[in-house]
């Protein structure tokens, strides 16, 4: 017998609110990791992980059933195992969507223009 959780909340509204993210294989583990939310990652199938979130450490990874509840808890409440998702997640995240400052729109900006002007500068100025 499975157990399904249905809400008409978006995952934009209910990650901040959240003390742990469960997913199978959502690119929106990445989201909860930039709020800083523990994520527990669960894998039944036998096949390997599709996104290296628990493989990273970044998160808890689950492979068994009987392993789900004990994965929440530490999540949770287990301090050490707390302790290595923030340090392992601060590396997932920074690898994955680099630095977290509200400037990434400057950056792209600063780059469009630095390609501008190599191109100018070497006469490359047709358009391809």
């Amino acid at each position: 017998r499975h157990t399904r959780f249905k809400c008409d909340w978006s995952s934009t509204c209910a990650l901040p609110i959240c003390d742990l993210m469960i997913t199978g294989f959502s690119t929106t583990a990445l989201d909860a990791m930039i709020l800083d939310k523990p994520v527990v990652t669960i894998n039944l199938t036998g096949l390997g992980d599709p996104i290296p979130f628990a493989e990273s450490g970044a998160a808890i990874g689950v492979y068994r059933k009987e392993d789900i509840e004990q994965a929440i808890k530490d999540g949770l409440y287990d301090e050490a195992v707390r302790e290595r998702l923030i340090k392992d997640r601060e590396k997932f995240v920074f690898e994955q969507a680099y630095k977290r400052d509200g400037k990434a729109t400057e950056r792209i900006v600063d780059l469009i223009e630095q390609m501008v002007c190599e191109k100018r500068k070497r006469g490359d100025t047709e358009e391809k």
